[in-house]
């Protein structure tokens, strides 16, 4: 998830940068078409849910609380919105009109997984409001799914410690690589994670400007780029050159 977004038929989703409601679909051929949300409000994360629907993050106006999910049609019609406070009241040290805070949205099945800030909010799409939170001791930059369900963040915690932690659709953690792990794991600085149908998953160590690879076992290794060494350039393994990705 993020300001774009990828479906499981290989269609990119990407805010546009000047309608900031419109959405630009990017086809397989390159195609590019516009989904207009009617909900004017700028999309701080977008998803697309096993339903082809699309699901929006973002903050609200006088009627809702600083921050909100919306389902949407593949045309962009709003049918459902969620509101975080008709749960756990309005949330505090969040702008009122956007500025930041929402650090993922993503979905799977019937759920959707809302990070704001240090806490993660899950959403069953058949129901009315948010059905559990999960708070983290530090800020949640990323979150992504995997195909059984399972959730994935990244958090940047005290001390300089960064992690990333696996979690079960009940907020149990299954595996945590990072602040005091081993190996290459030991000094991430995590903004972005994406999952593959085989689980393995795919972290932007921003700050060390690679690209990391935890398989299922938790076996950290370097995908691409090499740590402490910025740049734009393509290669193959540490030959590739980032510069802060996410």
């Amino acid at each position: 998830s993020g300001p774009w977004t990828i479906d499981s038929a290989g269609n990119t989703y990407v805010r546009n940068k000047d309608l900031s409601y419109v959405l630009n679909l990017i086809n397989d051929f390159g195609q590019i078409s516009e989904i207009a949300l009617n909900e004017k409000q700028t999309p701080e994360q977008i998803a697309i849910g096993p339903d082809g629907l699309i699901y929006a993050a973002f903050f609200g106006d006088y009627i809702h609380s600083n921050v909100c999910v919306a389902q949407f049609s593949k045309t962009g019609i709003q049918s459902k919105i969620w509101d975080i406070k008709s749960k756990y009241g309005s949330l505090f040290g969040l702008p009122k009109y956007g500025g930041g805070g929402v650090g993922g949205l993503a979905c799977s099945g019937n759920n959707i997984y809302l990070a704001v800030m240090n806490n993660i909010y899950r959403l069953d799409v058949n129901g009315y409001a948010f059905n559990a939170k999960w708070e983290r001791h530090g800020t949640i930059s990323a979150l992504a799914t995997d195909s059984k369900g399972n959730i994935y963040i990244a958090y940047h915690g005290a001390n300089n410690k960064s992690v990333v932690e696996k979690l079960d659709p009940n907020g149990t953690v299954l595996a945590q690589i990072g602040g005091s792990g081993p190996g290459q794991g030991n000094h991430l600085f995590p903004d972005g994670i994406a999952v593959d149908s085989s689980g393995n998953v795919f972290v932007a160590d921003t700050d060390n400007h690679v690209i990391r690879k935890i398989t299922p076992k938790v076996e950290v290794t370097t995908l691409g780029g090499t740590a402490g060494i910025a740049g734009i350039s393509d290669g193959v393994g540490g030959s590739a050159r980032f510069s802060s990705p996410q």
